[in-house]
């Protein structure tokens, strides 16, 4: 299920345009862990496409205790 999903563009002077993006999903079952797995998407149009940062983390609830933890 997807709880959130925000794109934030802007063009810098030094390294063109920036795309931050931020997504937010819930898993219910087994099916939904589909949805986890993610693909970056580019467009090189002639140009050179470059992904600095990416940052994951996982959030669960254990005996109604939230849990956080970070995806290498």
């Amino acid at each position: 299920m997807l709880l959130f999903d925000k794109a934030d563009v802007y063009d810098d002077i030094d390294s063109g345009i920036i795309t931050e993006r931020q997504k937010r999903i819930k898993i219910l079952n087994d099916k939904g862990k589909d949805e986890a797995s993610i693909h970056i998407e580019c467009y090189t149009g002639g140009r050179s496409e470059n992904i600095y940062v990416v940052q994951a983390q996982t959030i669960n609830l254990v005996n109604g205790n939230r849990r956080s933890g970070t995806v290498n």
